[in-house]
């Protein structure tokens, strides 16, 4: 079977042309185990995660955590809860220990002061961490009134994204995360709403995985390209190829990255034993409204001949492809 060629609109389409796909495959026999989703970068993936999860298809990470287990997920949903509602003890520990020189001893008697009805800012807080606690505050107090992809983006480029940078090697990925988790906010005008989906959407994560387990283990395989070498998949679905993204961008900066990011694409498509997806959304939505992606040169090096060009309701055409 001719690799398939998927222009989709946007991210959230191609995420569920992706799991529709999964799902049809699946009622003609196909072991959820022999199917796999194959990117350049984690984040890449969220959409994808958050679809499947709403579907309740079970699938597996080999290149990191799911999205909502991210400690860099979970801290910025802590700032987003306490500003809702100061007096929530587990979002106000979790703010807390992340500041040099309070652990959960400081962090404690920090929240007893709070019950005793001190504000955020007259805390005693310990000498390492009294700036950064400020910080803290401050932040908060300018999450008020904002809709909840705003107060993701003031949390991200406040304090915490200096703590990122400081923090991990892999900051820049889980920036990408957090700005993925903005863009998945703007979709919401009511805080208490985008909580309670991000809480619900944590809980079918575990419970999915737990069933994954208890049925026996068969789940979607999820996994960065590099993760991937040397196995091989009834089914493989390479999303997110634009440019960009797939190449990267760093990775166009010599013909040196270039050619290593060619020959990592050979490396996803051959992971493909009997079919292959393509997929390449033309929208992708970003802090500054929907931005054109322009389909991967990988897919423009490919000859039509060698290609079954798929069309999608609801998406615009086969893009620029060539």
């Amino acid at each position: 079977m001719k690799p398939a060629l998927v222009t989709l609109e946007d991210g959230g389409q191609q995420a569920t042309f992706v799991a529709q796909r999964i799902l049809e495959l699946h009622e003609e026999g196909a072991s959820l185990s022999d199917i796999a989703i194959l990117y350049r970068a984690h984040f890449h993936a969220m959409e994808m995660q958050l679809e499947l999860t709403r579907r309740n298809i079970p699938y597996t990470i080999t290149s990191g955590l799911r999205f909502f287990e991210q400690a860099h997920i979970k801290d910025v949903s802590a700032h987003l809860r306490l500003s809702l509602n100061p007096r929530d003890e587990v979002a106000f520990h979790r703010m807390a220990k992340l500041l040099p020189g309070v652990g959960p001893r400081s962090a404690t008697k920090m929240w007893q002061e709070v019950q005793a009805g001190k504000g955020l800012g007259q805390l005693k807080v310990p000498e390492k961490g009294a700036k950064g606690w400020s910080q803290m505050v401050q932040t908060l107090l300018q999450l008020r009134g904002k809709e909840p992809s705003e107060q993701v983006k003031i949390v991200v480029e406040g304090s915490y994204g200096d703590y990122v940078k400081a923090k991990y090697a892999n900051a820049a990925n889980r920036l990408d995360d957090l700005r993925q988790l903005e863009d998945y906010a703007s979709g919401y005008t009511d805080m208490a709403e985008f909580l309670g989906q991000l809480a619900l959407l944590g809980n079918t994560e575990a419970e999915v995985a737990q069933r994954s387990r208890d049925e026996g283990g068969e789940a979607v395989k999820l996994s960065t390209i590099h993760q991937a070498k040397g196995l091989e998949y009834g089914t493989v679905f390479i999303i997110m190829l634009c440019e960009g993204m797939f190449p990267s961008s760093r990775s166009m900066e010599t013909p040196e990255g270039e050619e290593e990011e060619r020959r990592l694409f050979y490396v996803a498509a051959t992971r493909a034993k009997d079919e292959l997806y393509l997929t390449h959304p033309r929208l992708r939505m970003g802090r500054g409204g929907d931005a054109w992606q322009s389909p991967s040169r990988f897919l423009n090096e490919l000859s039509k001949e060698l290609v079954n060009v798929w069309r999608v309701k609801g998406a615009t055409g086969a893009g620029d492809w060539s």
